[in-house]
C-alpha cells in the first residue's frame, strides 16, 4: 500500500484488461448520453424504455470510469480490478435484460400505447352538428334564390 501523502501517478501499466475496460466505459458513457439526447420517439412506451435504459447505462458506465480512473491513479482504497469486473458483469447482465425486454415486452407496450393514443376521443364535432352550450345560431338556412352556377357567373361578371 502506498502512503496517502504521496501524490498519485497515472499508471497505465496495470494491463490491457484495465485499459480495455476504461475504453469500454468511455464508449458506453458516450453512447448512452447520445441515445438519451436523440430526437424523442413519438411512442410514449418506446421513449420511456429508451430513457430508462440510457440512464441506467450512464450510471453503470460512470461508476466504471470513476473506478478505472481511481485504479489508474493508484488510489489505495479497495481492489479496483475486482470492482471493475463486477461492474462489467452488471453491464453485461443489464444489457441482456434490456435486449430481452426490447424484443419481448416492448412491442406489446408500444402497440397498446399507440392504440390508446389513436382511440382517444376527439373533441371535434361533425359538420352540421352543434355541441351543447355553444352560442351558434341554430336557425335553418334560408332557401337559395339562385343556383350555384348562377352565383359563380355573377361573381365573374363583377370582375
Amino acid at each position: 500500500m502506498t502512503q496517502l501523502t504521496k501524490a498519485p501517478t497515472f499508471n497505465l501499466n496495470e494491463g490491457s484488461l484495465a485499459l480495455g475496460l476504461f475504453v469500454l466505459w468511455l464508449i458506453v458513457l458516450g453512447a448512452a448520453a447520445f441515445w438519451l439526447r436523440m430526437k424523442p420517439q413519438k411512442n410514449a412506451a418506446r421513449m420511456a424504455f429508451r430513457k430508462r435504459t440510457a440512464i441506467v447505462l450512464l450510471v453503470i458506465a460512470g461508476l466504471g470510469v470513476v473506478n478505472s480512473l481511481a485504479g489508474m491513479f493508484g488510489v489505495p482504497v479497495v481492489e479496483w480490478s475486482l470492482w471493475g469486473l463486477i461492474l462489467f458483469l452488471i453491464l453485461v447482465i443489464f444489457s441482456i435484460y434490456a435486449f430481452w425486454d426490447a424484443r419481448t415486452r416492448l412491442p406489446a407496450r408500444a402497440a397498446s400505447s399507440g392504440r390508446a393514443v389513436r382511440e382517444a376521443p376527439k373533441h371535434i364535432t361533425a359538420p352540421g352538428t352543434v355541441s351543447p352550450g355553444s352560442s351558434v345560431n341554430t336557425q335553418p338556412r334560408p332557401e337559395a334564390t339562385t343556383g350555384r352556377r348562377d352565383a359563380r357567373r355573377a361573381k365573374k361578371r363583377k370582375r
